[in-house]
């Protein structure tokens, strides 16, 4: 009886953990395509400022805009282009 009791409880563990295994990978691929949509929106918000504002979008600092969000940064750059 405890033998049997034992090999259950390891099968309902050994699910679990597979379950789990298949969780994790399936977030790790959702986190790879997340991180390559990310970068191409990013791409293609700085050539649409570069076609809207020209060459002066360029002297933006692009250290100070990579540490804030997508709205802060579109605020900024905007600011920053009207004192040029």
């Amino acid at each position: 009886m405890v033998l049997r009791v034992t090999h259950t409880i390891i099968g309902h563990r050994a699910s679990s953990i597979e379950r789990q295994a298949a969780q994790l990978k399936k977030g790790d691929e959702i986190i790879s395509r997340l991180e390559a949509e990310n970068a191409l929106l990013r791409q293609k918000v700085d050539l649409l400022v570069r076609k809207v504002f020209g060459p002066s979008s360029d002297k933006l600092d692009p250290a100070l805009l990579g540490s804030v969000d997508l709205g802060q940064r579109g605020a900024l750059i905007i600011l920053r282009l009207h004192r040029c």
